[in-house]
Parts: structure tokens; sequence; C-alpha cells
């Protein structure tokens, strides 16, 4: 006869436990090694059935234990994380995100003026002030710009600008460089 109960004991270290069936009554001895199927490692909480013989000292034993598959509950909590497949999809995810993220960072990071170290040699350092404070980054309007010096760097060293509408050489005569 098969029975159904809940793991209520497990010791997975020695991979023993007990389970107790449904209806009530004694718990019943549970080895891993009476496992039908092996795909995962039993844990406290885990329904099963199972059908019972007596073992060599008389005592009931649990055997041909298999878990019952419920539907996944969104509040279901497992005491450690499931082992097996999914764990690079999650991981590939992760990445993905992280790539997501830096891509972002990246993007808004360039605004900002990179300013050159002025402890560095000049040999090292770049050509100008200008070329040591700004890069280009996509800016093309002077309504992108926040100073007549940037302004100029974006003229001289960016393409697709359109911010010398006179073509006279000189950058957003009206906001910044008047």
């Amino acid at each position: 006869m098969r029975y159904q109960g809940r793991i209520t004991t497990w010791t997975d270290a020695k991979g023993y436990g007990f389970v107790t069936p449904n209806g009530g009554g004694e718990p019943v001895f549970l080895h891993v090694s009476d496992f039908v199927e092996r795909a995962r490692r039993p844990e406290e909480g885990d329904l099963v059935t199972y059908e019972v013989i007596e073992d060599d000292r008389k005592k009931p034993k649990a055997v041909a234990v298999a878990f019952v598959q419920l539907p996944l509950h969104p509040f279901r909590q497992r005491s450690q994380p499931a082992r097996g497949k999914g764990g690079i999809g999650v991981a590939l995810l992760g990445v993905a995100a992280l790539a997501a993220a830096y891509g972002i960072y990246s993007e808004r990071s360039s605004l900002i003026p990179i300013v050159a170290d002025s402890r560095a040699p000049r040999s090292f350092a770049a050509e100008s002030d200008d070329e040591a404070r700004f890069k280009c980054a996509g800016k093309t309007q002077c309504t992108q710009m926040r100073s007549c010096e940037e302004a100029t760097f974006y003229l001289k060293h960016c393409t697709d600008v359109q911010i010398d509408g006179d073509h006279d050489g000189i950058p957003c005569e009206r906001q910044w460089c008047n």
C-alpha cells in the first residue's frame, strides 16, 4: 500500500530521516538510497509518497520513496537553492544585467569632463588643458554645452556638431562665447 507524508526530520550528512504520514501516526524511517529518483537531495518539509516494509530489526521503513510534484507556489521557499539545471541561465541573466548597467554608467559618465592629473609630466599629459578636461561625448547643440571652452573643444575636435551657425570659428556665440 502506498502512503503520503511529509519529511519531518532529515540529516543530510548521514542521508536519513523520518517521514510522518499525512493522516497522522508514528514517523517512519527513511534512507536516501530508498528514493526512486535522485534528481535532488531530500529536505525537511518535502512531501513524498512511499511504501512501508519491515527492516531487519522488525521496524517500519519507507521504500520506493518519490517526491510529490506540486505546482510551484510563489510563496514557497526552500531552505537551500535547488541544484541542477537553470544555474547557467540565471548566471547569464546576471551577466546581461551587469553589462546593461555598465553601458548606462559608461554613457552617463562620458558626460562628465575628464580632468588630467597635474602631477603627470607634461610629455604624458594631453596636448592642451581643453583636451585634458573634455572629450567628445555626443553633444551636438549649444544647449548641451556648459562653457565656451567646452564648445570650442567640440568645434575643434568633434564631428557632427551644430554650434557655429555663421561659420566664423566662434561656437555658441549667443549662449557662451559672446
